[in-house]
């Protein structure tokens, strides 16, 4: 398999605009669509210095019908943004997350929200063993996920949904993938591991289909499968780590090294794509601190070591890409050409 490094993008076009900046070549298009501070403001987020939380804070995107939204559980909120990153509107959850407990990866799903939740006196991700189910409105419905795992030895990670299906899925403990129907009754394993491997869920197809990587012998080999949402069966398995498919058979993964792989140099996120069809891997680069302009003043985002992130696709085929640092969160939307 022939791997084509593109290396450092040069940049050819940047635009400053109130809120965002635009980095564009021949390769890719990468726009700062949000931005935002720490705190309890509209397009703030939440961050809880108790010792209690691995970041000191709890952030999931989720991207649907052409609005980003991010669960912003220290103010215990789901904010709402348009696809340009346009705050639109925040569903205030009734839970308080000091008192029930640590909301986690979400999703949104016949007009109701699912959330992954950490029982006191846990709060970490080593410690989700309950699925909250709330009103679009963000009314607490009920708790349904304790009885689908063993709560002593499982816990769960990463929910997502699909409308054509009907089905929620969640991974558990590396051993399994679960799907519920849209009664919140489990259906079953939709993937098992087998011994010594390591099964992750980690995204949805736009045609609807769950994105699993399979990983053994200690990390060391990996391949992403997609899985038909009908009868369970997988449609293409290819080597490495993806997290987003485009359905055309291309595969795509985003990440950002941590700071000290990079020995203080400006950050650099890294967008792999495979291509199944040709077998061609193409890798592209975003180098550089992220720098957004505002009313004429320039915020700089730098990388430190601890930090968060995570990736969707949208219906647009564009990767919305959230950064958690500790100069604030930024989502970038990135298109490849």
């Amino acid at each position: 398999m022939k791997t084509v490094i593109t290396g450092m993008l040069t940049l050819l076009i940047v635009v400053l605009i109130l809120v965002s900046t635009v980095i564009a070549n021949d390769k890719i298009i990468s726009n700062v669509i949000i931005d935002g501070g720490w705190g309890k403001s509209i397009s703030q987020f939440g961050r809880d210095y108790s010792g209690k939380t691995m970041f000191e804070y709890e952030l999931s995107l989720f991207v649907a019908n052409n609005e980003i939204y991010i669960l912003d559980s220290m103010n215990n909120r789901i904010q709402i943004f348009d696809n340009n990153g346009n705050y639109k509107l925040a569903i205030i959850l009734s839970t308080i997350w000091e008192k029930n407990g640590l909301t986690f990866d979400f999703t949104i799903h016949n007009d109701s929200i699912y959330l992954l939740a950490g029982i006191p006196p846990n709060y970490s991700e080593n410690g989700i063993i309950d699925i909250w189910k709330y009103s679009i409105e963000g009314e607490f419905i009920k708790s349904f996920g304790k009885n689908f795992i063993s709560t002593k030895s499982e816990d769960y990670s990463h929910l997502l949904s699909d409308s054509k299906s009907g089905h929620l899925y969640v991974a558990a403990s590396g051993k399994k993938v679960l799907a519920i129907n849209e009664q919140d009754k489990l259906v079953g394993s939709i993937i098992k591991a087998q011994k010594g491997e390591i099964v992750n869920f980690v995204g949805i197809s736009p045609s609807g289909n769950p994105i699993v990587t399979v990983t053994k012998s200690a990390g060391k080999i990996a391949h992403t499968m997609v899985i038909d949402k009908e009868s369970n069966k997988v449609i293409i398995t290819v080597n490495g780590r993806y997290s987003m498919t485009d359905d055309k058979g291309k595969f795509m993964s985003i990440s950002t090294l941590i700071a000290s792989k990079r020995e203080r140099k400006p950050m650099l996120t890294r967008i792999e794509v495979f291509d199944s069809v040709t077998q061609k891997k193409e890798v592209v680069e975003l180098t550089g601190d992220i720098r957004v302009s505002r009313n004429g003043k320039e915020k700089v985002y730098r990388l430190t070591e601890d930090y968060f992130e995570a990736s969707r696709m949208g219906v647009d085929g564009a990767i919305y890409h959230m950064l958690a640092l500790n100069d604030g969160v930024v989502v970038r939307k990135i298109t490849l050409k």
